[in-house]
């Protein structure tokens, strides 16, 4: 069992480092990451949702790569300064939960910034390809400068957005099929 969940973790790597060969602490890859899954205070683990989370910081201009990786439960989209940087994870399960590793760097400008991800869990009703344990939202720095960003700190902020619904659910009865795509949106413009 060890001799695979290695190779999966070695598998891992290799399809993150093959999205543009950016750096990865192997302590990541091996180890606990100091940041911490976060999740909607109040909200339910496994029911649909779509979730705002966010977090505004300084940045002096230093040269250089920020990098950071990031994942969530079911899917996310990640911004920063509100310009689409990065959406996944690819779908894995839950003992090969993948992560996107991204430098956010040319996204960011001189002074204050915000980088915020877009969450959504379909829940029950979701494909049945999507594997999920809970609503939740990881982004981990990889260096020194990058770990003030880590979820589980100080700054982050999440709100739930009341504006989705699920719609077209139990389609399998209605085309009296097997139906294993999720149930899609309803949005209400006015919430």
């Amino acid at each position: 069992m060890r001799k695979f969940l290695l190779l999966a973790l070695i598998c891992c790597y290799h399809a993150v480092k093959a999205q543009g060969d950016l750096p990865i602490r192997p302590e990541l890859l091996h180890g606990s990451w100091p940041a911490s899954w976060i999740t909607c205070p109040g909200a339910s683990d496994r029911e649909y949702g779509v979730y705002h989370f966010r977090r505004s910081f300084d940045w002096k201009g230093e040269p250089g790569a920020v990098i950071v990786h990031v994942s969530a439960d079911n899917r996310y989209r990640l911004f920063v300064n509100g310009k689409a940087v990065s959406s996944g994870p690819a779908r894995g399960d839950l003992y090969n939960w993948y992560f996107e590793t991204v430098d956010i760097a040319p996204y960011l400008k001189v002074g204050s910034n915000t980088i915020a991800a877009l969450v959504w869990n379909m829940g029950t009703d979701a494909p049945v390809a999507q594997i999920s344990n809970r609503t939740a939202f990881v982004l981990q720095g990889e260096g020194e400068y990058e770990k003030a960003l880590n979820t589980g700190g100080t700054g982050w902020k999440v709100m739930q957005d009341k504006a989705y619904t699920a719609c077209s659910k139990n389609m399998g009865s209605v085309l009296w099929s097997y139906y294993v795509v999720g149930p899609g949106d309803d949005v209400d413009a006015s919430a």
